[in-house]
């Protein structure tokens, strides 16, 4: 267990569409939304009972599955390459 999450942009849980738990913290809440569980990353027995959750509850994998579709359809790379156009943009526009 890491003793200090790591700060992820969210990608990997957008290009994958398997429901899962995920820590509460960093980036990830903002972008899974609903398509997850979260979890406190220091809460070991948070972490198993999401996992067990997940194993045992087929209605909620079919949820989280759906929703996790909806979630990876809002993050493209288009969509990426426009907000990343216009922080620069504005970057350059304030000089």
């Amino acid at each position: 267990m890491l003793k200090r999450p790591i700060t992820v942009c969210g990608n990997h849980i957008c290009e994958g569409t398997v429901p899962g738990s995920i820590y509460d913290s960093t980036a990830l809440p903002e972008v899974v939304g609903d398509a997850g569980i979260m979890v406190d990353p220091h809460d070991t027995a948070a972490i198993v009972a999401a996992i067990e959750q997940l194993l045992e509850n087929e209605t909620l994998q079919k949820q989280l599955r759906t929703c996790g579709l909806g979630v990876a359809r809002e993050y493209t790379w288009e969509r990426a390459a426009v907000a990343t156009w216009q922080v620069l943009t504005d970057a350059a526009s304030t000089n």
